[in-house]
């Protein structure tokens, strides 16, 4: 058993990554990354890439949903079983001024390490109810389609 030392973080660990599984381990043998580090690196790259709800950061903290409806829609499935903060709704604010949405099944994934702060800033919040009152009070009413 070889160890190695993380050149982002100083963290010792198994050179050969037997410790790991997941789409990182490749990136742990290729980099000599420790786990923490290697899936921080995963995020940041999917971060760069715009890759919203893979990568909602709030305040240094790392989120992810898979799925997002338009700002107050209900949730498409109501009776899933396995869901993050137990089904719990989010309205969640870009801070590109893209489209909010809301999710249903956020997970937390712990706070964004120092070290990656510079390529993982904050890109959303999260709206109170009143805020999100208040933008779909401002929304115009949709017409209804015409046969």
């Amino acid at each position: 058993m070889t160890l190695v030392t993380c050149p982002l973080c100083g963290t010792k660990h198994l050179a050969d990554a037997s410790d790991t599984m997941g789409s990182w381990k490749q990136l742990r043998i290729d980099t000599g990354y420790c786990n923490i580090c290697a899936i921080g690196e995963e995020r940041a790259r999917g971060h760069a890439k715009g890759e919203k709800l893979w990568n909602v950061i709030v305040n240094g903290s790392y989120y992810s949903t898979s799925e997002a409806v338009p700002l107050g829609a209900p949730d498409p499935r109501p009776n899933a079983s396995w869901k993050g903060f137990g089904g719990a709704r989010w309205d969640i604010q870009w801070l590109d001024g893209s489209e909010p949405k809301t999710t249903y099944s956020l997970w937390h994934g712990g706070t964004v390490d120092a070290h990656m702060k510079d390529r993982m800033p904050d890109n959303a919040r999260f709206l109170t109810k009143a805020e999100t009152d208040a933008i779909l009070t401002a929304q115009p009413e949709q017409d209804e389609p015409r046969i």
